[in-house]
């Protein structure tokens, strides 16, 4: 689940987020993912319900995004990608499913590689117990 996009970043940018990050708490979060749907632009997700923990940790980490010069999309909608380009996919309504319940060990920064698949993480920083 992305809480931040970030754009293209470079090495120094990278060290100043790491740092930033470092500091911020991660507490445990439960999540529940109850919906689906494909967005305008052929992009297939989860939806996840917002909750008071995870909006605090999108703020906070927001904090130190902007702390370490970096700007993020503002718009956001907790979410999970299942497919990209899948606008050639029939797009069903929005449809309920049956609830995913999901509790997220850590958090991580992570460079999304375009001329690689898959994803780099950076650094990854594990919940707060309690």
């Amino acid at each position: 689940m992305t809480l931040h996009f970030l754009g293209d970043v470079d090495l120094i940018d990278e060290a100043s987020l790491v740092e930033a990050l470092a500091a911020v708490p991660v507490p445990e979060l439960q999540l529940s993912i109850r919906s689906t749907a494909i967005w305008h632009d052929g992009v297939v997700v989860l939806l996840a319900e917002g909750t008071p923990a995870l909006d605090g940790l999108r703020r906070d980490t927001g904090v130190a995004v902007a702390a370490a010069g970096r700007k993020s999309e503002p718009r956001w909608t907790p979410h999970m990608t299942l497919a990209r380009h899948a606008g050639a996919a029939p797009a069903p309504a929005p449809a309920a499913i049956d609830p995913i319940i999901w509790a997220p060990r850590e958090v991580s920064l992570v460079w999304s590689r375009r001329d690689a698949a898959g994803y780099e993480v950076v650094r990854a920083w594990p919940t707060v117990t309690g």
